[in-house]
């Protein structure tokens, strides 16, 4: 019964701590989508040129944030090493890069648009690459919190996790 109190009580732990890395991307997504939201509904007087452009960039651009999040996420407990709280530079450097994406998407879609001349054909559309999301990226733009609820982490990490947990008050170490 002990045994199981302690590995219940670690997973807990390690469940809080990818909460800590998921809660402000959960919060960008949210951003984001309920921009895609107000496009698709109409709120935003736009034609439908200039929302199928904006709505493609938004998803492009979404979908960079999403893999630099990871390729981040992977890397992001060596700061630790340095002496400073992975959680809090994960977020610093998160928020970083999507205060990027709102300036990208404007500047993008902008160039789009003159390159399309106003055109509302779907087969000009696709010539310049602006074809509709695939199913991945739709279901990355709307379902990416769901996704991370699973755990990430891989047996290395959970044993590095451990490990430190378990020299931390040995060596006097921080917590982070």
């Amino acid at each position: 019964m002990h045994i199981q109190r302690v590995i219940m009580g670690q997973n807990f732990d390690i469940h809080q701590e990818l909460n800590r890395y998921s809660d402000m991307v959960e919060d960008q997504r949210r951003i984001l989508y309920k921009e895609r939201l107000e496009i698709l509904k109409g709120e935003q007087s736009m034609s439908p040129s200039e929302q199928r452009v904006r709505l493609f960039y938004i998803d492009e651009f979404w979908a960079e944030h999403l893999a630099y999040v990871s390729y981040l996420r992977e890397g992001i407990h060596l700061e630790s090493l340095a002496s400073r709280n992975p959680i809090d530079e994960f977020h610093t450097q998160i928020t970083q890069a999507y205060e990027q994406i709102s300036a990208k998407i404007n500047s993008a879609s902008a160039n789009m648009l003159v390159r399309l001349g106003g055109s509302n054909d779907p087969a000009e559309w696709g010539k310049f690459g602006l074809k509709s999301p695939t199913s991945t990226r739709t279901y990355i733009i709307n379902d990416q919190f769901s996704q991370n609820m699973r755990s990430s982490w891989t047996a290395v990490t959970v044993f590095s996790y451990w490990l430190r947990t378990i020299t931390r008050p040995i060596f006097k170490l921080s917590k982070y």
